[in-house]
């Protein structure tokens, strides 16, 4: 959160500067941060893996200016021992931070993260926590992503996230351009779909649609929540939580 004033000699002219992981696989990020978005959001995603912010004085300060209230704030993420992160820029820190102040910020369920396996399935979480994903697998091609099932697309993302990669074999290399599809199954990476993997996976035409449909919904419950729903409600209602928390959990 501190890059927007560290590196301000590198960000002149941009827009908008951010922080990821390198543990990601990248979709069109462009088809979900529209003009829109960024005309109308300071932060953009929430999480580590992936966040934006707008390239401004105000907002490139704001992780020492805002009122940190009970959450962790800068001073003592600064000073604690880098052996022991503590998630400044995540929920602990900026997220709840910016969340408290009211500050603008996009929050799409646009990402998964997705937990490998030794078994036959992902676990992912993507708004809903961590679940058990069953006969789905990832299909990169040309700088799109897609959660498949049984050979069909049921949802796109802005980008994957593989956190506990385990026993994932990944035999490709990434010093050079990928031109070809890759898909992502528990058990590893794959280039071809001529193999055994894809015989696991028949085709279940009301589960496709169920799949479908849900993400649907979910995205537009979203966006009507975040577009209609006045921030200060939302504020309220978490400061009353957490001093019932304060109250009755001493």
């Amino acid at each position: 959160p501190t890059y927007g004033e560290m590196f301000s000699e590198y960000l002149t002219g941009y827009d908008f500067w951010g922080h990821c992981d390198i543990d990601l696989l990248w979709g069109n990020l462009r088809k979900f941060i529209t003009d829109k978005v960024l005309k109308k959001y300071v932060r953009i995603y929430h999480s580590g893996p992936c966040s934006l912010y707008k390239n401004t004085p105000k907002v490139n300060a704001m992780y020492r200016t805002l009122d940190s209230g009970t959450h962790l704030n800068y001073k003592k993420a600064f000073t604690t021992s880098p052996n022991a992160p503590l998630a400044f820029d995540e929920t602990p820190g900026m997220d709840s931070i910016i969340r408290d102040n009211g500050v603008p910020m996009y929050d799409m369920i646009d990402d998964i993260t997705v937990f490998q396996n030794k078994g036959d399935y992902f676990k992912g979480s993507g708004g809903a926590g961590v679940q058990v994903i069953k006969n789905v697998y990832f299909e990169w091609n040309n700088g799109r992503v897609d959660g498949m099932l049984h050979g069909n697309k049921i949802a796109e993302f802005a980008f994957l996230h593989l956190r506990n990669k385990g026993d994932l074999k990944i035999n490709i290399d990434f010093t050079k351009p990928v031109t070809e599809k890759l898909f992502l199954f528990p058990t590893g990476i794959l280039t071809s779909e001529e193999s055994d993997e894809f015989t696991k996976y028949k085709r279940m035409p009301f589960k496709i649609f169920y799949f479908r449909t849900r993400h649907k919904i979910r995205r537009v419950a979203t966006k009507i929540f975040l577009d209609f729903f006045p921030r200060r409600i939302i504020n309220f209602a978490m400061k009353i939580r957490r001093s019932y928390l304060r109250k009755y959990l001493k």
